[in-house]
């Protein structure tokens, strides 16, 4: 996936969230999606409507609850949408024994560079 930066994301669902008007949202989600890579529209509109994955993707997460976040290291890379897509995977990935360990390990880095 080209890399796209997942703070314009977070920008784009605060704005939407701040607009009142259906028609304003829908502009605000046509320019968005339009300025992306081809690649990472279907991602963008998974996390959009509050999944995961696509709709067509039978994964699921497997988690009941966010881990405590270490703290951010801000010399760190921008995180990228791409970045949350790989570790979604691996959450969904993760079984057998330790699988919930690694489930939290995975998710606790993710958010840690949130």
């Amino acid at each position: 996936m080209t890399a796209v930066d997942l703070g314009r994301f977070v920008e784009l669902c605060q704005r939407l969230r701040a607009t009142p008007g259906r028609l304003d949202k829908l502009a605000l989600l046509s320019d968005y999606l339009r300025a992306l890579p081809v690649d990472a529209i279907k991602t963008a509109v998974a996390f959009l409507t509050a999944r995961a994955f696509p709709a067509s993707d039978p994964r699921v997460l497997g988690v009941r609850g966010l881990p405590t976040a270490a703290a951010r290291d801000a010399a760190g890379p921008p995180l990228l949408l791409a970045d949350v897509e790989a570790a979604f995977a691996a959450v969904a990935d993760a079984s057998g024994a330790g699988a919930r360990r690694s489930r939290d390990d995975l998710l606790r880095a993710l958010a840690s560079r949130a």
